[in-house]
């Protein structure tokens, strides 16, 4: 998926007179702590708006609601309307938590062993 994908998604079910260009610096925002968590990525360059047709999410489509729910959250925290606020930022945090819970489940589950390069078990 890519951020204008994302971003469109997002406008279809709240409308905001934010630009595009904000909403991309709030999925910039949750890029980055996503690719932190997940991939240990300490650098991660802002998302630009020449590359927002071009460049693709983390996270698969499954999980998507993670950045929907966190990018109107902002739009409605710039917006002043808290109570809105409050129930994406729950949203937000149960489809987090969700995914994780998911990583956790992979790894554990993986019967698959670790080899280094000749070939013996890492411990």
């Amino acid at each position: 998926m890519t951020p204008l994908e994302l971003i469109d998604r997002v406008r279809e079910f709240k409308p905001c007179i934010l630009e595009n260009t904000a909403l991309l610096s709030f999925l910039s925002k949750i890029e980055a702590k996503l690719r932190l968590i997940i991939n240990n990525e300490e650098e991660f360059e802002p998302l630009k708006y020449e590359e927002i047709d071009e460049f693709e999410l983390l996270l698969p489509e499954e999980f998507s609601e993670i950045y929907e729910y966190y990018v109107a959250s902002q739009i409605d925290l710039y917006s002043n309307d808290i109570p809105s606020h409050n129930n994406f930022i729950t949203l937000y945090n149960n489809a987090m938590r969700e995914y994780m819970n998911y990583l956790k489940s992979r790894i554990q589950s993986s019967p698959v062993r670790q080899y280094d390069i000749k070939g013996a078990f890492k411990k």
